[in-house]
């Protein structure tokens, strides 16, 4: 029995530090100084638990102290759904401060109480002294082994299932239902056992009632009244949110805006930077095939199908339940017969793909989360080999490269710049007046309005990159420096 409460508490405790992450994605993203936050509490909190755990075994080595210490622990994980929004209220919104200083109040103290267990553990077992090395190293390895399965099982399988808090309050109610058993297998009174049993019980029964009913009320259904949740879901990559506002439907990723069309007019975007994507064309009269990497719901792809009725488009996005999204919500035509959509990583695809492309836009990029390695110097020098010899993509391996800027004014929102276009590709650096002459040649060619009204958009004079550093697959600091850019 006690090591099976041993490898119940290694389980929930590693299954509480993946849910930790998308407890604090809507806030402060996924990136890994989130993720170095969060690590650092339970690593932390686990150091001190095991001291404490030590201390309190050798005063007081009864089953019933770890049993209560471990019901406390479940107590405050299924309130941690409750506390959370509470906690983002008062936090600082600095992605460091702010992280650091969440995952402490919510995972800190369920954490320090299960680091008691291993501990508390080997001075139950009553292990004669010579046998004390092999009892302690038994206990750890069944703790690290019901941490493997806790990781495997959350990571793989419950967070597809059901939503973070669910799952949250039930790994609370199997601390709570370990602690009673552990407490029950250690009373030498069958009555009494009984009695608390059917006390434990009920009081979980009612703690699951009042905390699901706290945390209803913490997350209200609609947040803002104009705003109808069409759909929520937590991926293995995101919490995903569907949203509509009047003739705007809206995809949500964690805590950013991910793209919106207006529902009578699909194929056109409601955010202005989608715009942008579309400058490949100015450079390329007729393309052939396309590549996008990075979904999100499907407008631009769903744009190069309906306004060039010969290109073929390969869509690359790492996230299936994003896809289905795109066909579920955003009339994005998934079995169109000239689009292939592939469920992988950017990266990946393009390096197993049998195509080489006309254009290449990479497009996997939000708010709070660059994926690192589709920003280094070898993922652009793939690009290179897989494009045709004409203007292509954003990138950092060309002999030229063309800027297009815009400042974005939204409501309520300071003016910063927003976005930022890299055309290039592999010929000769244009000059300005060829720049304004194939801007030219696309109104010629029927290219609207909305594309070449970014000419004026267009940054003729290059960053100066005396300091910069080129990032490779081996150094690539890019939440870092969003965190710096985000001060």
């Amino acid at each position: 029995m006690l090591r099976t409460f041993v490898f119940t508490a290694g389980a929930v405790l590693m299954s509480l530090e993946i849910l930790g992450s998308r407890v604090l994605a809507p806030q402060y993203g996924n990136s890994v100084i989130v993720w170095g936050s969060l690590i650092g509490v339970f690593l932390g909190a686990l150091s001190l638990g095991y001291w404490m755990g030590g201390r309190l075994a050798d005063r007081l080595p009864r089953a019933d102290v770890v049993a209560t210490l471990v019901a406390v622990a479940g107590a405050y994980a299924m309130a941690i759904p409750a506390l959370a929004p509470i906690v983002f209220q008062i936090a600082p919104d600095s992605v460091r401060i702010g992280s650091l200083t969440t995952a402490t109040a919510l995972f800190f103290v369920p954490c320090l109480l299960l680091g008691a267990v291993s501990p508390y553990a080997i001075r139950l077992e009553e292990a004669r002294m010579e046998q004390i090395g092999r009892s302690a190293g038994g206990l750890y390895a069944i703790s690290t082994l019901g941490s493997i399965v806790g990781t495997i099982a959350t990571a793989f399988w419950l967070l597809p299932l059901a939503g973070v808090p669910t799952l949250i309050r039930a790994l609370g109610g199997l601390l709570i239902f370990a602690a009673a058993a552990l407490m029950l297998w250690s009373m030498p009174s069958i009555r009494f056992t009984r009695v608390a049993a059917v006390g434990g019980g009920g009081f979980l029964v009612v703690l699951v009632a009042v905390v699901t009913i706290v945390d209803s009320s913490a997350h209200p259904s609609h947040p803002n009244p104009k705003e109808k949740v069409l759909f929520e879901k937590d991926s293995f990559y995101h919490h995903i949110r569907v949203t509509d506002i009047g003739d705007v439907r809206e995809l949500h990723f964690d805590n950013s805006n991910q793209g919106a069309i207006y529902k009578s007019r699909p194929l056109v975007s409601a955010y202005p930077y989608a715009e942008f994507l579309g400058l490949g064309r100015v450079f390329v009269a007729n393309p052939a095939d396309v590549l996008v990497i990075g979904l999100g719901g499907g407008v631009v792809p769903h744009q190069f199908l309906a306004d060039l009725p010969p290109v073929r488009v390969d869509c690359a996005e790492i996230d299936p339940e994003v896809v289905d999204v795109a066909k579920r919500f955003f009339f994005f035509p998934s079995s169109h017969p000239r689009l292939r959509v592939a469920a992988e990583d950017g990266r990946r695809f393009l390096t197993r793909s049998d195509r080489r492309y006309d254009i290449i836009i990479v497009d996997a990029f939000y708010k709070d989360s660059v994926p690192f390695h589709m920003v280094t110097k070898e993922f652009y020098a793939l690009v290179r080999q897989k494009l045709t010899s004409v203007y292509q993509t954003i990138g950092t391996s060309f002999p030229e490269r063309y800027a297009f800027a815009r400042w974005l004014n939204f409501p309520n929102i300071d003016n910063q710049l927003r976005s930022c276009i890299i055309v290039a590709g592999q010929q000769t650096k244009m000059s300005e007046v060829q720049v304004n002459e194939a801007f030219s040649a696309a109104r010629a060619r029927g290219v609207g309005d909305v594309i070449l009204k970014h000419r004026a958009d267009y940054l003729s004079r290059e960053p100066d990159n005396y300091l910069a550093r080129t990032f490779t697959d081996a150094y690539a600091p890019v939440d870092d420096l969003i965190n710096f850019m985000q001060q």
